[in-house]
């Protein structure tokens, strides 16, 4: 166990101490000050964060810098051959690669949200309110940190999903799917007014988890929110299996 955890600490080091990471920090801090800034508006503080995601452009932009941060991940994950030659088999190190751009892409997304809570306190200037968010019986406050948690999994099963895909039809299977995955979103636009009440009308692009939807209450939104996840990590599952098949034994 001690093994385990060193090596996944020594590969984190590695990586976030490497000049990459930090432009990366760099990127994001620019990509919130461009979409704060232009859509700055809101009632208050935690609803200007929340339409922030108003504009299709900022996830976009946010998802792109976690795809690069993916192929970054696994290029820093190979280099570091003195920790690879200690897992048995490439099964293994898929497993610690998957572990391994997870824990990344979390801090990455962590990093974002304080960056974008920073930005919008200095940009917006909105007061802070402890309302209830629509019909929820929750505040704004619980609501936002509901609504970035999810978003922080979706990206990261989505970027497990890419590494994946890379792995079985290498880095032309992985742009198809990155460039089919930004075109088939111009096709699942957010319908203005449109209200969710039940499990069949859940969503299937993941962008439409990225933007406010009415659902008829928090329960509801939380349940739809589970499935939704629960069915990418099943995906995964899979595409995992598929890829450890025609995998060797490091070193053979």
């Amino acid at each position: 166990m001690k093994n385990k955890h060193y090596l996944w600490k020594e590969l984190l080091k590695y990586e976030i101490g490497g000049e990459q990471f930090t432009s990366m920090i760099v990127i994001l801090v620019c990509i919130n000050l461009i979409f704060v800034t232009l859509g700055s508006g809101g009632l208050h503080y935690f609803d200007a964060i929340i339409g922030t995601f108003y504009n299709h452009f900022y996830p976009f932009c946010i998802e792109i810098v976690l795809f690069v941060n993916v192929f970054y991940t696994y290029r820093a994950f190979e280099k570091k051959t003195s920790i690879i030659i200690r897992l048995k088999s490439y099964k293994s190190f898929l497993k610690k690669l998957i572990v391994q751009v997870l824990l990344s892409n979390f801090i990455l997304l962590g990093i974002n949200f304080i960056i974008l809570l920073t930005v919008v306190n200095f940009v917006s200037r909105l007061p802070f309110s402890m309302e209830i968010y629509q019909n929820y019986q929750i505040s704004y406050l619980w609501y936002t940190l509901f609504f970035y948690v999810r978003i922080m999994i979706i990206l990261s099963l989505l970027s497990i999903f890419v590494l994946l895909v890379y792995k079985l039809f290498g880095y032309k299977g992985a742009v198809l799917s990155l460039l089919l995955y930004f075109y088939t979103a111009s096709f699942s636009a957010v319908v203005e007014g449109e209200q969710l009440d039940t499990l069949s009308s859940m969503k299937f692009h993941p962008t439409q988890y990225f933007y406010e939807h009415y659902y008829s209450s928090f329960s509801l939104e939380v349940v739809i929110s589970f499935v939704y996840v629960m069915i990418w990590i099943g995906i995964i599952v899979v595409l995992y299996e598929i890829t450890s098949m025609y995998m060797k034994k490091i070193g053979e």
